[in-house]
C-alpha cells in the first residue's frame, strides 16, 4: 500500500486484472474506493455483447482473406512425365524389389512381421520375467504415495 500524507487516506495500487476471451474493461483507468481507511484501484470489466464478438469475429475473418490473399500464389503445373531411370533399370529394379518381397514370406504364409514376431517371443519373455515384478511394484508404490498425498 502506498504511504498517505497527513490526514490523507493511502492509496492501495492493484494490478489491471486479465481478461477472459469474452470480457472487456469498462473503463480504460480504475475507479478508486475507499475500504478501511485506504483507497485501492477499482477495475470494472463486463461480458461482451453478442454485437461486440461478432464484430471481433468479422474482422478476424477480414484479417485472414486479407492475409490470405497477400500470400504469392502457386502456378499449377501438370507433373513431369519424365522419370528418374530408364526403363530397363527400372524394370530390373521392380524385378528385384518383387523377389525381396518373395522372400519375405515363409512357407506357412506368415509374413517377415509374423517370423520377427515369433523371435522376439523368447527375449520379451526373458526380459518380462526379470523385470516385471519390478516395474508393477513401482508403480503401485507411486499410485499408493499419490492417494496418500491427496488424502492430507
Amino acid at each position: 500500500s502506498g504511504r498517505a500524507a497527513a490526514g490523507f487516506p493511502a492509496l492501495e495500487r492493484v494490478q489491471r486484472p486479465e481478461l477472459g476471451a469474452y470480457e472487456v474493461m469498462v473503463y480504460e483507468d480504475p475507479t478508486y474506493e475507499l475500504v478501511d481507511g485506504v483507497y485501492k484501484d477499482v477495475w470494472h470489466k463486463r461480458d461482451m455483447t453478442m454485437e461486440e464478438r461478432e464484430t471481433i469475429r468479422q474482422a478476424a475473418i477480414q484479417t485472414a482473406q486479407s492475409a490470405w490473399a497477400a500470400l504469392p500464389q502457386a502456378e499449377w503445373r501438370p507433373i513431369s512425365q519424365e522419370t528418374l531411370t530408364s526403363k530397363p533399370v527400372a524394370h530390373q529394379a521392380a524385378g528385384s524389389l518383387s523377389k525381396l518381397m518373395g522372400s519375405m514370406l515363409v512357407t506357412s504364409g506368415a509374413t517377415l512381421d509374423d517370423v520377427v514376431r515369433e523371435l522376439l517371443k523368447p527375449m520379451l519373455k526373458e526380459w518380462l520375467d526379470a523385470n516385471l515384478s519390478a516395474i508393477v511394484e513401482a508403480e503401485v508404490a507411486k499410485e499408493i504415495d499419490r492417494i496418500r498425498r491427496m488424502a492430507r
